[in-house]
């Protein structure tokens, strides 16, 4: 049986014709769309979807905590801009590097190159290097140029001394602008002192290079070289001066310490208040190049050439004519100056000596003789600051007798007050190592002599500091 074919009759638009195929799906399709659309949206529980409604029923908190993390994050912005900018202008804190000439580098700690924000440097490692002479002790030291000018420090003072002119130590810090003061720092073999005030004091003879960046300094000679001759260039005078710098208030010119002469010595003046504190015993000895500068003595002598260094003689023609003044006429000079090969053939001939006529041994002869004569490159003499007087009355004896004449009795009243010190005293024999000498005096200015004096003090005690 055939099957007929069956249609679905299309849909009739009222009034009008029938709708096609193509227009039903459309319809249908258009509808089903609607339907979703209208269709509640399924309920989303996701943590940020339950986070961000509760920040809509709490917008104060939510404020606060935008807010809070606003600034964290600006914190930790700030910090790493402040951490990169460290790291890129941190101060170098490496060691420092010394070259001195041509001699090998040689490097210091920064916490000893560096204190307080002030950058030091060892007075001491520079002395050799540069020829001064160094004398004194953990309490005081000083350094001795050319020319006999110096530099003298005490332990943590603030102050220091330049050719007699105390002068106060401010500095600017290590990388810094501000100015500070600074202290000395001494030990018995080191004298750190603010580099910067070296620099200045030191105004002849060195020269100074400071790199910062890299931590280096330089300290290098000045040659003279005459006729372009550089194999026999010298090395030119080292000189420290304070005309940079503003004196401070003498502190020695107080009313005990008044100064009265019979004499106008307004000629002498400025040689008999020059300091000259050069230490030589047997823990300090010159060596046998040291030879100072020194000119011929022209007041009363034993008819030998007698010779000191040209302050220590003019504040010694000032002393003899005081004397003569109070009506001292019985004395004279009978030791000066001597070279070092000169002490040397003495000693040996103390030691001989003894050995020949008291039957010592070389050791025991020894021995004996240092008891009152310096071995060679130990001996006073040879700085060319020291003398022995004696007078007619004891036959130009150099022996303790001298102490029993009018001319020792002035000399320990007055000769302070021309630089002089009794450099043996009887009491400080275990200190100087040296037996009483009453007729052995020696020049350190009138300042130190007058301090020496009043504080029964002998030369080694002044330069410790011990009272």
């Amino acid at each position: 049986m055939k099957k007929k074919n069956r249609s679905v009759p299309p849909l009739e638009e009222e009034g009008g014709e029938a709708l096609s195929f193509e227009e039903l799906a459309l319809l249908r399709k258009e509808g089903a769309q609607h339907r979703e659309e209208e269709a509640p949206a399924p309920y989303d529980t996701s943590d940020r979807a339950h986070l961000r409604r509760y920040m809509k029923r709490n917008p104060l908190l939510a404020g606060a905590v935008i807010v809070i993390l606003t600034a964290l994050v600006a914190l930790l912005i700030f910090g790493v801009v402040m951490l990169i900018n460290y790291l890129v202008n941190r101060p170098n804190t490496a060691d420092f590097t010394f070259t001195l000439g041509e001699e090998k580098p040689y490097t210091v700690p920064y916490e000893d190159s560096v204190r307080d924000g002030v950058l030091y440097v060892d007075l001491r490692s520079l002395a050799s290097f540069s020829d001064l002479t160094v004398s004194g002790s953990s309490a005081r030291m000083q350094f001795t140029a050319h020319g006999n000018t110096y530099l003298r420090f005490e332990q943590k003072s603030e102050v220091a001394v330049i050719n007699g002119d105390r002068v106060e130590m401010r500095v600017k810090e290590y990388r810094g602008e501000k100015t500070v003061p600074a202290k000395a720092y001494l030990t018995d073999t080191t004298c750190w002192v603010p580099y910067e005030f070296l620099v200045q004091t030191i105004s002849e003879g060195l020269l100074f290079r400071l790199d910062s960046e890299k931590n280096t300094i330089t300290v290098k000679r000045v040659y003279n070289v005459y006729n372009g001759d550089l194999e026999n260039k010298e090395a030119a005078d080292i000189l420290f001066s304070s005309s940079s710098l503003t004196p401070l208030p003498s502190l020695t010119e107080q009313p005990e310490y008044e100064y009265s002469y019979a004499i106008d010595v307004s000629a002498y003046l400025d040689s008999i208040t020059s300091e000259y504190l050069l230490l030589a015993n047997k823990q300090n000895p010159l060596g046998a190049t040291f030879s100072p500068t020194v000119v011929d003595l022209t007041c009363a002598t034993d008819g030998e050439r007698q010779r000191l260094q040209v302050d220590a003689a003019n504040a010694l023609s000032a002393m003899m004519l005081e004397m003569k003044q109070a009506g001292v006429d019985d004395i004279y000079v009978t030791s000066s100056y001597r070279s070092y090969s000169y002490q040397e053939n003495l000693y040996n001939k103390y030691v001989s000596d003894h050995m020949t006529q008291d039957g010592m041994s070389r050791e025991e002869a020894e021995a004996a003789a240092s008891a009152y004569s310096a071995r060679p490159g130990e001996s006073e003499h040879q700085t060319g600051l020291c003398l022995d007087f004696t007078t007619d009355s004891i036959g130009g004896a150099v022996a303790e007798v001298f102490e029993d004449t009018e001319a020792f009795e002035w000399l320990s009243q007055n000769a302070y007050k021309f630089g002089f010190i009794l450099r043996y005293p009887k009491d400080k024999v275990a200190i100087t190592q040296y037996d009483y000498e009453p007729w052995h005096y020696r020049f350190v200015g009138r300042e130190a002599a007058t301090e020496i004096y009043f504080g029964s003090l002998c030369l080694e005690e002044y330069l410790s500091g011990t009272t």
